[in-house]
């Protein structure tokens, strides 16, 4: 059985790159869904996103007569905005995209993020505590630069660079580390 994988998107940049995340991930075999904040909206293509996942870019709480969508294998968060990595640490689950979030956290679904934090925000005094506690909680990281697992913030004016040299296959050589510990 193939397994799926929710693709969450928040509002910066790399939010661009969200249909060349989920291409990696369908060449390595998942399965992916699209979910979006409304401030990664001005990023997204959102037929894009239909014609790669097959379902539509998903934003609101689905409609009560709607049926409950299945529980994903594994959760991806590209990018994750310095507000969605603090109101995950802490269990705020205010919108479609981090109820998804804390529910994957909460039930230990393997889950891998992805921040793009600029550099004065990364030294905000909660910060370093919500990753570790990110961390102790079985969340892996992602380096938006470099790939490697420990994240460093961005800079200023360096955005556009990062979009562009961003290596989805660093996200799907994450998750296969995750769904194998």
């Amino acid at each position: 059985m193939t397994q799926h994988v929710s693709i969450l998107v928040t509002g910066a940049p790399l939010a661009a790159r969200c249909t060349d995340v989920a291409a990696a991930l369908i060449d390595d075999g998942w399965t992916t869904s699209i979910a979006a904040t409304h401030a990664a909206l001005p990023w997204i293509a959102a037929d894009d996103v239909a014609t790669v996942t097959g379902s539509p870019l998903r934003v609101p709480y689905r409609d009560p007569s709607s049926p409950s969508a299945k529980d994903p294998d594994a959760v991806v968060v590209c990018p994750a905005t310095f507000n969605t990595v603090n109101k995950a640490a802490v269990g705020i689950a205010d919108t479609y995209v981090h109820s998804m979030l804390c529910e994957a956290i909460g039930s230990g679904t393997p889950t891998v993020i992805v921040p793009m934090a600029k550099h004065s925000l990364w030294n905000h005094p909660a910060w370093a505590s919500h990753l570790e506690r990110l961390v102790a909680a079985g969340v892996a990281f992602v380096d938006a630069r470099t790939g490697a697992p420990e994240p460093t913030p961005v800079y200023s004016g360096t955005s556009a660079q990062i979009t562009t040299s961003f290596d989805p296959h660093w996200i799907v050589t994450a998750l296969t580390g995750r769904m194998s510990s």
